[in-house]
């Protein structure tokens, strides 16, 4: 009997060993794990005895460790979630906003705010979107001022396209109306490598709440994240710590690991010892790849841009995005993500140089594949990319969408208009709900889902 038949999965996850990633996690198959840290690794997998601690209620080596990580990170308190980035907003919106309150939100916030949204009972107001070409309605600030029964603003910054905006000002905007701002750092826990985008993180620019994915690009085992409270948000009584740790035993297993809590303390650590220098090293070898860039390809950036983030944009090539995402997976090579005309590449810090250059010729390669007329980048129509921005239309909350009593049924994307989701519709990725649930979809939303989603994908809707 061979195990490899036995083991799908792990024979799969092996044959990913001999394969060049741009994704996450951001050990990048664990080049960042030192060897000393690499051997104890099987050995960190515990639970909570007398002779460790508990990181539902850390007292001991735990509480020292995220105290150490809170310092590094420019933080009042933080915290080791070892369920994910989901949990932590999760438990930060429960931590400042009431069940039935009120909050703001950008258009590309992650559908785990959605998710808590039903869960608290909340039915959203959404910040206006910027009228400008970028894959992600991006977010701008109110003509008027935010009303004080506001509890929260929540933003993603930077987003899944390595886009940066000014956190400083909707921080303003949020305290001027005595709520807080939680922002998604999902994708930015790197960026306290860079001396010139320290300030823009979003503790450094006023946030009261950060969740940091540290496995998306640090080098933290999937899915640890930091949940931060600035020191500014506890002196002031934004945030309670207390009240965000009860609602982390909620919402985190009661088992939590100790291997991701050990790894993202490890991370923490390495980012401090070592994050100067290797960004020097990759933004440099960036740069020179990008300069290189086999034309007709195209950089997407959009200043302030986080540069290890490659946004390559087909639109102009023969090849389109699909081709060549499906070029490069059979050249060996892993990208995070692609849209409808852009492959989204993520750099490790400790990304080897030489995949740089790999990923350089097999780019070439696809460059050098015939044309094939049927395959071409597609892009959104002006009246798509306005139903992309436009805020969703409830006709019951996402709470009674969700779980409400109402029958459901499955339905394709072409059968969408005028139906009422029972679910958040996204595709995954970015989780970005394209959709919420309670939503009616109007024709041209279904229009522009039936542009992004598959077409043989089955969504819930109510009856």
């Amino acid at each position: 009997m061979r195990e490899a038949d036995e083991l799908p999965l792990l024979a799969a996850l092996q044959r990913c060993r001999d394969r060049i990633g741009f994704h996450m996690p951001g050990h990048a198959g664990g080049a960042a794990f030192e060897p000393w840290f690499a051997e104890v690794l099987p050995f960190l997998d515990n639970t909570e005895i007398a002779s460790l601690d508990n990181l539902n209620d850390p007292v001991g080596p735990v509480l020292r460790a995220q105290q150490k990580a809170a310092k590094r990170a420019g933080a009042g308190e933080t915290f080791f979630v070892t369920t994910g980035s989901t949990t932590s907003m999760k438990a930060a919106m429960a931590s400042v906003v009431p069940a039935g309150g009120r909050v703001l939100l950008a258009r590309n916030v992650h559908k785990s705010v959605a998710h808590a949204a039903a869960e608290l009972d909340l039915l959203p107001d959404f910040l206006p979107a910027k009228d400008c070409r970028h894959p992600l309605p991006l977010p701008d600030l109110p003509d008027v001022p935010g009303q004080q029964d506001l509890a929260a603003v929540i933003i993603t910054a930077p987003d899944y396209y390595g886009h940066l905006i000014d956190i400083a000002a909707f921080a303003d905007y949020a305290h001027a109306a005595d709520a807080c701002l939680i922002v998604d750092a999902a994708h930015g826990a790197h960026l306290g490598a860079d001396p010139l985008l320290k300030h823009k993180r979003a503790l450094a620019a006023g946030a009261d709440l950060v969740i940091e994915s540290a496995h998306k690009t640090l080098a933290a085992l999937t899915p640890g994240s930091y949940l931060h409270i600035a020191k500014a948000s506890i002196e002031r009584k934004r945030v309670d710590p207390a009240r965000v740790l009860s609602m982390l035993r909620i919402y985190q297993t009661s088992s939590p690991s100790f291997l991701i809590a050990a790894s993202l303390e490890y991370a923490s650590w390495l980012l401090a010892r070592d994050g100067d220098r290797l960004w020097r090293e990759r933004t440099g070898q960036i740069a020179a790849f990008k300069a290189d860039l086999p034309a007709p390809l195209t950089l997407f950036e959009q200043a302030p841009q986080d540069p290890l983030r490659l946004v390559i944009d087909c639109a102009r090539s023969h090849v389109s995005a699909r081709r060549c995402e499906e070029a490069l997976t059979a050249r060996g090579i892993d990208i995070e993500m692609m849209d409808y005309r852009h492959l989204v590449l993520i750099v490790s810090l400790w990304q080897p140089y030489d995949h740089l250059k790999r990923l350089q010729k097999a780019l070439n390669d696809v460059m050098a594949l015939p044309a094939d007329p049927a395959d071409r980048s597609g892009d959104l129509s002006p009246e798509l990319f306005a139903a992309l921005l436009k805020p969703p239309v409830f006709v019951c909350s996402p709470r009674d969408a969700l779980f409400g009593a109402r029958r459901r049924q499955r339905v394709l994307p072409a059968e969408l208009a005028g139906r009422i989701a029972a679910e958040v519709i996204s595709p995954t990725p970015p989780c970005i709900p394209l959709i919420w649930p309670g939503e009616r979809v109007t024709a041209e939303r279904a229009a522009l889902l039936s542009n992004i989603l598959p077409p043989d994908r089955p969504v819930d809707v109510l009856e």
